[in-house]
């Protein structure tokens, strides 16, 4: 029963907090400097950083979906705490500097080289009494929104078994997208635990992101760094580049190209496509496809064009081929970091490409080694 109320939340939130592409930029960034005169109005705690985040969020959801989020959220806040609350997290393990969680690719291999480093499972968890009376706090102050608590309860449930069992004094996330990280630092402050993130995928203009605060936020670019001001972020903004200095050779087959799908692809999207990658292959170009690991193409368009193994390492992939080609995909940036000539795919699906120059895509401008695939037709 509990699994199910999570798993019907997280459907929820996912579809509430996706980008609304067919919205300009310039409707929803009105829309946040109004929440942002409202914010001036509140103390500086930065658990107000997590509610105007939230409602920045639920900007355009509909009451039906507002509720639903409610509710489910209300059941899976006391599911979480009957699941973690503990008087104990169990025996101390070796003590460490640093919790990190999701994968070592999120932050450079030179950063903080005399801190050790221990991966916690995201599943892991532990509430003491004192942290439920934090939380309960947390609700009255941002107004029982229990769509907001919920995520919250989750996340200060790691930050204390990372501490209780590996004795941390930081913790690095990758949540700017997480409307719970104001309330995740506010619990920082009182626990003495230090919050840094590290950029999490692309980054465009969007309210998703907007008002979401850290003690230090790590970007890849200067240009993402640019991109997470405009967005009211609280945190002490820097630039590192996960992949620098690491070198991918120069072996890679010429005139080779790899797409990468997204996944989930319109028969509209990919008969477009199909147009372009035939026009390349005819003027020399091999093609090959790499499908998303979680998310198939299920398409008589994959079986036309030699497909990349899902298993295969991704900077192996980039080490293969001369081009790296996707329509939204962070491979392409990664790429580019690495030293890759990458394409946009403009040409599958226009409307989105416009709306990522809307929001002030990186790609979506003339840079070195970079083009737009309707330029290889």
């Amino acid at each position: 029963m509990g699994m199910t109320i999570q798993k019907l939340h997280k459907k929820i939130k996912d579809k509430l907090v996706s980008i609304n592409w067919n919205k300009s930029w310039k409707e929803e960034s009105d829309s946040l400097e109004k929440l942002s005169m409202l914010r001036a109005r509140y103390p500086l705690d930065p658990v107000y950083d997590s509610f105007f985040q939230q409602k920045a969020q639920m900007l355009n959801s509909s009451l039906l979906l507002k509720i639903a989020l409610w509710f489910t959220s209300f059941l899976a806040t006391f599911f979480l705490i009957a699941k973690y609350l503990s008087i104990s997290s169990g025996r101390k393990l070796k003590d460490y500097d640093v919790a990190y969680y999701y994968s070592k690719e999120i932050y450079h291999k030179d950063y903080e080289p005399n801190k050790s480093k221990v991966d916690v499972q995201l599943d892991k968890g532990t509430l003491y009494l004192r942290d439920i009376v934090f939380l309960m706090r947390c609700l009255v102050m941002v107004r029982l929104d229990f769509s907001l608590i919920a995520i919250a309860t989750f996340r200060i449930a790691q930050a204390r078994y990372a501490m209780a069992r590996y004795g941390v004094s930081e913790l690095w996330v990758s949540m700017e997208y997480s409307a719970a990280c104001g309330i995740l630092k506010k619990y920082g402050e009182n626990e003495g635990l230090k919050i840094v993130n590290f950029m999490h995928g692309e980054k465009v203009l969007t309210a998703r992101d907007s008002f979401c605060s850290f003690d230090d936020y790590y970007v890849w670019t200067d240009h993402h760094a640019d991109v997470v001001s405009k967005l009211y972020c609280k945190s002490n903004i820097s630039v590192l580049n996960p992949w620098e200095g690491l070198d991918l050779g120069c072996d890679f087959t010429k005139m080779s190209v790899c797409y990468f799908l997204k996944g989930g692809e319109s028969e509209e999207e990919l008969e477009e496509l199909c147009i372009v990658l035939d026009s390349m292959k005819k003027n020399g170009h091999s093609i090959f496809l790499k499908e998303h690991p979680r998310r198939k193409t299920d398409s008589y368009f994959v079986n036309q064009y030699s497909v990349v193994p899902v298993s295969r390492d991704i900077l192996e992939v980039f080490g293969d081929y001369q081009y790296i080609v996707a329509q939204y995909s962070t491979v392409l940036l990664q790429a580019w970091l690495l030293g890759r000539e990458v394409i946009v795919d403009d040409v599958s699906n226009p409307l989105l490409f416009e709306s990522l120059k809307d929001r002030n895509y990186i790609f979506s401008k003339s840079m070195k080694n970079t083009c737009k695939l309707s330029e290889m037709i």
